[in-house]
C-alpha cells in the first residue's frame, strides 16, 4: 500500500512540472517560447493606475496593456485604437466614433458603456488623473448603441483627438473596474495585445499574449518581461550579458560600447529636452531678467559633455522640435552662450553679485544629477552659488508637484504632437510635474485659449509662435539641449523600429505588438 501511494505521488509531481513547464506567461526561455526580456529605463512604478502619470516606463508597459479610442503610429501619426472611425460634425463639437470589435482580457466585450464609464471616472478627484483638465471640456457623452459613443464638447478643442491617443486615455472595462472597488494600482485589465500575468516586486512584471485582441494575428511574441532595476551599470550589464533583449535609455557614456559589441545595435534618436524649472515665487526668480540670465550664462555644451557624453543638441530657441506645428526659426537662436549678457541683467534686475539659490535633482537618476552638477559650475562663473539638493525620484516628484522648490533640473517633452500640450506646463491654473513653481500669464492663457479653438492651421502657427516669443521672454524655464537617446537592442529581435518623432513611450506599445524574436 505504502509503495503504491508512493508512486502515485511521484506520478503527481511528474505531471505537475509537466504543467509548470508548458504554461506560458512564466518568462521562462526554453527556446520554444517567444518571451522578450525588456530593461526599463526607470525605476519601478509605484502604482500601475491607467489614468494617471507616473513614468515613461509605466507607460511602456501600460501601452503593452491598453489601448485607447486612438494611438500615435511608429512614425508619430495620428491612428485608431478601439475606434475604427470618427466623423466630427461641422462645427467641431461632436465626435462620432464606431468601435471596432474589440475584447477586454478577460473575453467580454469593449462597449460603448465602458468608454462612457473610463472618461467620467477621470472627473473623480480620487483618480486624479492626469488629463482630466483636457477631459473637462466634454460636455456630454452619449451611448446610443453598444459601438457608437457620441462626444459633444463645450467649446472646440482641436487637439482633442491627440490627447485621446495618451497612454492615460486607454479605456477599462467597467464591470471589471467595479469588482475590484475601483482599484487599478494593481489590478490590470485592458484590451491591448499583452495581459498582465505577474508584478514580483522588485524584479519584473510579466505579460503574456492575449489571443482575443483585435490585431492579435500580427503578434509575434508570447510574452514579455519587463525587469527593473537599480541602477544604470545593472541594466547595461543585463544586456550585454544577453539577459534583456532590449534596454531602453541607455546611458550617455555606454553608447559607444553598446555601438561596438557584436550582436548588439544601438538605435538612436532625438529626445526629450533637458533645463531648469524656476519657482517664479522665490525672491530673484520673481524678475524675468534673473531667469533669462540663466539661459545666457549656461554652456550648452558643458552639459552635453558633463552628463550626456557629448551626445546631445544645443537649444537657444524654444521646446517645439523642428518639423512640428508652432517651431519658428525666427526664435531658434533667442538665446545664446553669454556671460556677460547673463551679469547685465543681474545687475539690471539687483543682483550684480549675484545670489545663493538651491538645486532641486536626483541622485538615482545620473544624468540629472550630472546635469545640476554642470549647471553649479557655470552659474559659479557669474557669480550664483547653487547647492545641490538630490532625494529619491519620487521624492523629487513629490516636491515639485507641491512646488517645494527654487530651482529644478527638468527633462521632458511634449505629451501629444500638437503644440496645444504647453498649455499643460504653462497655463495659469494648471497644476503638473512639469509646470514651473507659481507661473501664470494673462497673454499666455488668451493665446492658448485661441490656439485650442482654431481649426486653421496656418493661423495656429502663428499663434504658436507667439506663445513661444512670450514664454522665452519670461522665461518661467530655461532650456539647455536636446538629448540623443539611445535604445541597446539583440540580434536576437527582428524588426524593431525606434518609434519616430519625440513620443517613443506612447508608441513603444505599438512597437512591441509588431517585432518578432528568434528563438534559439
Amino acid at each position: 500500500m505504502y509503495k503504491k501511494m508512493t508512486r502515485a505521488i511521484a506520478l503527481l509531481l511528474m505531471f505537475l512540472l509537466l504543467i509548470s513547464a508548458c504554461s506560458t506567461g512564466t518568462g521562462s526561455q526554453d527556446g520554444s517560447e517567444k518571451i522578450l526580456r525588456i530593461g526599463l529605463d526607470a525605476g519601478e512604478p509605484t502604482s500601475l493606475e491607467p489614468a494617471r502619470q507616473i513614468s515613461n516606463a509605466k507607460r511602456t508597459m501600460q501601452m503593452a496593456m491598453y489601448r485607447g479610442l486612438m494611438l500615435y503610429n511608429i512614425d508619430g501619426s495620428l491612428g485608431f485604437g478601439l475606434a475604427e472611425s470618427y466623423d466630427l460634425s461641422t462645427d467641431n463639437l461632436t465626435f462620432t466614433f464606431r468601435l471596432r470589435d474589440a475584447k477586454f482580457h478577460d473575453g467580454s466585450q469593449v462597449t460603448a458603456e465602458d468608454v462612457r464609464f473610463t472618461f467620467e471616472r477621470k472627473n473623480d478627484p480620487a483618480v486624479a488623473a492626469t488629463f482630466a483638465a483636457e477631459l473637462s471640456v466634454i460636455e456630454s457623452i452619449a451611448t446610443p448603441d453598444d459601438r457608437t459613443v457620441v462626444i459633444t464638447l463645450a467649446r472646440p478643442f482641436i487637439p482633442f483627438l491627440e490627447y485621446l491617443a495618451m497612454p492615460e486615455m486607454v479605456i477599462v472595462s467597467k464591470a471589471y473596474t467595479e469588482s475590484v472597488g475601483g482599484d487599478l494600482s494593481e489590478n490590470v485589465m485592458g484590451a491591448g495585445p499583452f495581459k498582465l500575468v505577474q508584478w514580483n516586486r522588485g524584479e519584473k512584471l510579466i505579460v503574456e499574449s492575449f489571443d482575443g485582441y483585435y490585431n492579435a494575428a500580427n503578434v509575434n511574441l508570447d510574452g514579455i518581461e519587463f525587469f527593473f532595476f537599480s541602477d544604470d551599470d545593472a541594466r547595461v550589464n543585463a544586456l550585454l550579458a544577453g539577459d534583456t533583449d532590449i534596454q531602453m535609455l541607455i546611458p550617455w557614456r555606454d553608447h559607444t560600447s553598446i555601438e561596438n559589441t557584436p550582436g548588439l545595435t544601438l538605435h538612436s534618436g532625438t529626445g526629450p529636452y533637458m533645463g531648469v524649472m524656476f519657482n517664479t515665487t522665490f525672491g530673484p526668480f520673481q524678475d524675468a531678467r534673473v531667469r533669462r540670465a540663466i539661459s545666457f550664462a549656461v554652456d550648452r555644451q558643458a552639459i552635453i559633455n558633463t552628463a550626456f557624453s557629448g551626445r546631445g543638441i544645443e537649444l537657444f530657441g524654444f521646446t517645439i522640435p523642428e518639423g512640428y506645428l508652432g517651431y519658428s526659426e525666427r526664435l531658434a537662436n533667442f538665446f545664446s552662450h553669454d556671460p556677460e549678457m547673463a551679469r547685465t541683467l543681474l545687475a539690471e534686475a539687483g543682483y550684480p553679485d549675484g545670489f545663493e539659490v538651491t538645486l532641486l535633482t536626483s541622485a538615482p537618476i545620473q544624468f540629472h544629477m550630472d546635469t545640476a552638477i554642470a549647471i553649479q559650475s557655470e552659474l559659479a562663473k557669474i557669480g550664483i552659488t547653487v547647492t545641490l539638493d538630490a532625494p529619491d525620484w519620487a521624492t523629487r516628484m513629490e516636491r515639485v508637484l507641491a512646488e517645494d522648490y527654487e530651482m529644478v533640473v527638468t527633462g521632458t517633452v511634449g505629451d501629444i504632437a500638437d503644440p496645444d500640450w504647453l498649455a499643460n506646463y504653462y497655463y495659469s491654473h494648471m497644476q503638473n510635474v512639469n509646470k514651473p513653481a507659481g507661473f501664470g500669464d494673462p497673454e499666455v492663457d488668451r493665446l492658448f485659449a485661441l490656439g485650442a479653438q482654431e481649426p486653421n492651421r496656418a493661423v495656429r502657427q502663428q499663434i504658436y509662435e507667439e506663445v513661444s516669443e512670450r514664454l522665452l521672454e519670461l522665461s518661467p524655464a530655461a532650456f539647455f539641449m536636446w538629448r540623443v537617446n539611445g535604445f541597446g537592442v539583440s540580434d536576437r529581435v527582428i524588426g524593431f523600429e525606434l518609434p519616430r518623432g519625440f513620443l517613443s513611450h506612447s508608441q513603444m506599445g505599438l512597437a512591441l505588438e509588431t517585432i518578432d524574436l528568434r528563438v534559439d
